[in-house]
């Protein structure tokens, strides 16, 4: 039998319906917009499990910017099905942020 893992949920859940989980990348201010981030991954990732967290777990020690992008997009980038970018006050001051 097929699980429905949806159906029992709130209108957010249902609507999912069987959704594929997908593997996000999620770009965000760490000192900034931190609460925005665990409410995306507390809603989406851990309540409804429509995807899992690709995100970095820590400061990516260097000076090397190039490195630096290169690390990101070979540990977390690469491999996901979609990026999330959450846009705060401070996004287009950010160094990183073309």
């Amino acid at each position: 039998m097929k699980k429905m893992a949806y159906q029992s949920m709130s209108p957010l859940g249902s609507a999912l319906g069987a959704l594929t989980k997908r593997k996000v990348f999620v770009s965000y201010h760490h000192a900034l917009d931190q609460a925005y981030y665990n409410y995306l991954t507390t809603t989406f990732a851990d309540t409804y499990e429509v995807f899992s967290d690709n995100s970095l777990d820590r400061k990516i020690e260097s000076e090397n910017s190039e490195y630096i992008r290169w690390k990101i997009y070979q540990d977390n980038i690469k491999g996901s099905s979609c990026t999330i970018v959450i846009l705060g006050a401070q996004t287009p001051d950010r160094k990183y942020v073309d």
